[in-house]
This record gives C-alpha cells, structure tokens and sequence, in this order.
C-alpha cells in the first residue's frame, strides 16, 4: 500500500507532527489516534487542509492531500448556550480560539434572527469582546448565558 509523509499542526497546543499515512486514511481515523496518544476525550479535533475541513469519513488521497501537505487540527469543546428570554439551551462546540464575535455569529445561526446586539456572561463576568473566550476564563462543559438586545434597547 502506496504511503505519503504529511504534516500535522496544532497551534493552539503549539505542536507539529510529522507523521506517514496510507492512501486510505482518513480524518476520523487521525482523529482516534491523535486522541489516544495527544488529547483527551473531551476535545473534539477537526481537520482542515487548505483553510477547508476535510470530511471525516473519506480518505486525505482523495481530497486532494499530497505528499508534503499541512494539515491543521482545530481543538473544539462542549458548552451549553443559554438563552433566557426564548426559554432555549443548546450544546455547542467552540473552538479555544473563539470570541464573543464567535458566539454572536452562532446565535444567529441557531435561532435564525439578526440581533442588535448580545452580551453573554458566564457565571457573573460580563464577556468582553475580542478576547479568546478561554483566556476569560470559559471551560469546556460551562454554561454561557446570552442576552439579546433588540431595537430601541428592549432585552430579549
């Protein structure tokens, strides 16, 4: 079976793998051993080549990975977004690179509106924006909670 030497990046852990695979390995198959050997059960890992995610389930050869290629891995979390006024939780995934822009964007994805504004706590801190949110002090299986301003000032 025909293999090619490939890089793997994780910035958030500050690492680099050089690792050789055969023509039929795939991101989900990376993802059991990087966990087994690297991170804990915990952390979701995501593959990206060329700034895309790679599909889970289908061979790196085939999307397009050569003998060379960088791959980076994206570390993800759970948490639990909670959204008072519309009486809604939802489990997440975020990233550890993730802001409070982040979030706002994923509200919006969710609830399918366009808020004014949202200002989201955790516990009593207010979160800033533009700051990771694991730098405020956002563990993975924390709840957030959102508050959704809406036109003329109103909280949602």
């Amino acid at each position: 079976m025909d293999s090619v030497n490939i890089i793997i990046e994780c910035p958030s852990k500050n690492k680099r793998y050089n690792i050789e695979i055969t023509n039929d390995v795939t991101p989900s198959q990376l993802e059991q051993e990087f966990k087994e050997q690297f991170f804990n059960n915990d952390e979701k890992l995501k593959f990206y080549y060329l700034n895309q995610p790679l599909i889970n389930n289908k061979p790196l050869l085939q999307q397009n990975v050569v003998k060379g290629s960088l791959i980076i891995i994206r570390v993800s979390y759970p948490l639990t977004l909670m959204v008072p006024i519309m009486n809604k939780c939802y489990q997440i995934d975020f990233e550890e690179t993730w802001t409070t822009e982040d979030l706002s964007q994923k509200i919006q994805e969710l609830l399918q509106i366009r808020s004014e504004e949202v200002q989201f706590q955790c516990g009593q801190q207010i979160l800033k924006p533009q700051i990771p949110l694991m730098q405020q002090g956002v563990v993975p299986k924390c709840t957030i909670t959102a508050n959704i301003q809406q036109r003329g000032g109103q909280q949602c």
